[in-house]
């Protein structure tokens, strides 16, 4: 039977954390504010820009909208490739494919930026859906994307044969949401409580479980 795998992007596919990190410090040091130890921007992985702008430098709307697009001034050109898919990624996708699974992206990220990376990474083909946020959206739930993909795919209605795969809270609340199977990638960049907390239905540790998980 036909089943939708749906990935996050950032800490499930790719090990993004250079860039990110590099984008936020970036904007943090254009807006005034001083520079900080790697380890603290670390929340910046995984939730909406703007939300976390404002959480973690305690900006209101129009600070963090500039932090923002500061972010994105230096993510479009150079962040964006500091990056790196995580070993197994494209063996995964292919033996999915293979499979049968269709195969979706449901990501925070924009989606210029979101497909810019597949590509980059020579995998853009394996996707039939890709659910992203456009450059103006804020603050899109990840309930939001993963509905949307699961609508693009044509498995409304079937959500007993989708499975969301992600690395934070955000993509397992997403998934319940959505009431689809949640699959938390303990080798991205957050924790196993953090995972089951919020909704996990199974825990991989590694690419490898994880292909172990989906097929």
């Amino acid at each position: 039977m036909e089943k939708l795998d749906l990935f996050d992007l950032d800490g499930t596919l790719t090990e993004s954390h250079p860039g990110i990190l590099r984008c936020a410090q970036y904007a943090l040091k254009k807006m005034g504010y001083p520079e900080y130890p790697e380890e603290e921007l670390r929340s910046f992985i995984g939730p909406p820009l703007d939300s976390q702008f404002r959480e973690f430098a305690g900006m209101n709307a129009e600070q963090a909208a500039e932090a923002t697009r500061l972010y994105r001034e230096r993510f479009r050109s150079i962040g964006i490739y500091e990056n790196a898919l995580y070993p197994g990624i494209p063996e995964l996708l292919e033996k999915l494919s293979e499979a049968g699974h269709v195969i979706g992206l449901a990501t925070s990220k924009p989606e210029e930026f979101a497909v810019k990376i597949l590509e980059h990474f020579g995998i853009r083909d394996y996707f039939s859906v890709i659910s992203a946020v456009a450059m103006s959206e804020k603050n899109t739930a990840k309930s939001v994307i993963v509905g949307k993909a699961i609508d693009m795919a044509g498995f409304s209605g079937r959500h007993e044969l989708v499975t969301m795969i992600g690395d934070r809270r955000f993509d397992m609340e997403g998934a319940k949401a959505q009431k689809v199977r949640a699959v938390g990638a303990v080798y991205g960049y957050g924790t196993a409580e953090e995972l089951m907390e919020t909704g996990a239905d199974v825990l991989a540790y590694s690419v490898k479980e994880l292909e172990k998980i989906l097929l």
